[in-house]
């Protein structure tokens, strides 16, 4: 991971000071917005800024909206602001319920026993987390309330910080001294006795789709469990019962993509990195998190128009 929350990520910022990579704290400005375009829709369709929050407090007061009153704005953050204080209280002392065999009640049963305002609900939780989650806000709803809590607690008050020089340096320190493959994709992994035998492909190059087998004493199952399932057919139905969605995300630089951000560029790439949560109402209600670097690079996670090709 390139960022990263302490607390929720102990093992991992353990493991980095092990491998001794470098990392340093920084600060996010989390732009929220609202568009009625369909998360299937065609085009990026109009976006409005409803909300920007500096991480940190490092800005603040909270910007101000380009509508509305200076008045009304305040008070909609001293609303804000009493919701979450609310919100917060409850995550570390009102514990989500489990059956009687151990299962959390939802994230939707939790909401509405604490009485958390919808509005809050619909238009600052939802983005934020399910943003972090990658899902839509009805899969949302359905997860456990345990883990929201959970994330919650740990990351409360706590740092966040981005890993200095790229994920690369990560990759180069864990595969130092192996033998890696790139540009290979595994098919199946299968138990032959006493060895375990690995069905691949290149995916580039001249002998790409040219199907090869290679054997090995042990083999690390390091992806997600619907890919487990798929390529290891002894697990496939164990892996079947955890619920898994794929995501996409682009890297990028394509600003005319994102009109509704255009004008606060140069200002953004020379202080913090932004993120902007643009979420759909219309239908399932979804959420697009665009991360911009400073560099310029801008990359986009679940994006709502789902007909476009950078």
């Amino acid at each position: 991971m390139r960022a990263f929350a302490d607390g929720y990520y102990k093992n991992l910022k353990a493991m980095y000071d092990y491998l001794g990579v470098s990392y340093r704290p920084q600060r996010f400005l989390f732009n929220f917005l609202e568009t009625t375009r369909k998360a299937s829709g065609r085009g990026v369709g109009n976006a409005s800024t409803y909300f920007t929050h500096a991480s940190k407090y490092h800005r603040s007061p909270p910007f101000p909206p380009s509508t509305g009153t200076t008045i009304a704005h305040f008070v909609h953050i001293a609303y804000l602001f009493v919701c979450y204080v609310w919100f917060t209280l409850c995550c570390f002392y009102v514990p989500p319920r489990t059956s009687s065999n151990g299962v959390s009640e939802t994230v939707d049963e939790y909401f509405k026993r604490i009485r958390i305002p919808e509005y809050f609900v619909a238009y600052f939780v939802f983005p934020m987390m399910s943003s972090v989650a990658t899902c839509s806000h009805q899969s949302f709803l359905a997860s456990p309330a345990s883990d929201l809590t959970s994330y919650k607690r740990k990351t409360h008050g706590m740092q966040h910080y981005v890993v200095t020089n790229g994920v690369k340096e990560v990759q180069d320190k864990l595969a130092k001294g192996i033998a890696c493959k790139l540009s290979a994709s595994v098919l199946a992994v299968n138990l032959l006795h006493s060895v375990v035998q690995l069905s691949w492909r290149r995916t580039g190059g001249a002998v790409e789709g040219i199907l090869q087998d290679s054997v090995f004493d042990r083999v690390v199952l390091a992806v997600p469990p619907d890919v487990v399932g798929r390529i290891f057919k002894p697990l496939s139905v164990e892996m079947a019962n955890i619920p898994t969605v794929q995501v996409e995300s682009v890297a990028h630089n394509d600003w005319n993509a994102y009109a509704w951000a255009s004008g606060k560029q140069e200002d953004l790439r020379l202080s913090i990195s932004s993120l902007y949560l643009r979420t759909s109402t219309a239908d399932d209600y979804y959420t697009e998190a665009t991360h911009v670097h400073q560099s310029g690079t801008i990359v986009t996670t679940s994006p709502l128009d789902t007909t476009r090709h950078w």
